[in-house]
């Protein structure tokens, strides 16, 4: 399961990482800049790309917030006595004597009809 994890992570960055790379190297710089022209970005790319950057960043903030917690928490749950020795764990066994009790089962009754059909 976890190798199968490990390839499916290698092949999804190989794929959005290593192929859109490739293709940009296709052509060279020169050709690139005179196809666009002097073609100015459009704006709402611009503030799309801005807010999905600012996005990223407010991310991976929290997520870097939230480790330091977990790890401050962590530090702080080992340091708690337990209230028994971890080194030398005891064991006890607990038996509770059940009295065997024996059901009888009811009779069944069958209906009987009063005529030979139904």
């Amino acid at each position: 399961m976890l190798l199968f994890a490990l390839l499916l992570s290698l092949a999804t960055g190989a794929g959005f990482g290593l192929l859109p790379a490739l293709r940009a190297s296709r052509t060279g710089p020169n050709e690139a800049l005179k196809a666009r022209g002097g073609e100015a970005p459009r704006r709402r790319a611009i503030a799309l790309r801005d807010a999905l950057v600012v996005a990223q960043v407010a991310g991976s903030l929290v997520m870097l917030v939230g480790a330091g917690l977990f790890l401050r928490s962590l530090s702080r749950a080992q340091a708690i006595d337990p209230g028994f020795d971890p080194e030398r764990p005891s064991s006890s066994r607990s038996t509770s004597r059940r009295r065997a009790t024996t059901r009888r089962a009811a009779p069944r009754s069958t209906p009987r009809s009063s005529s030979g059909s139904p």
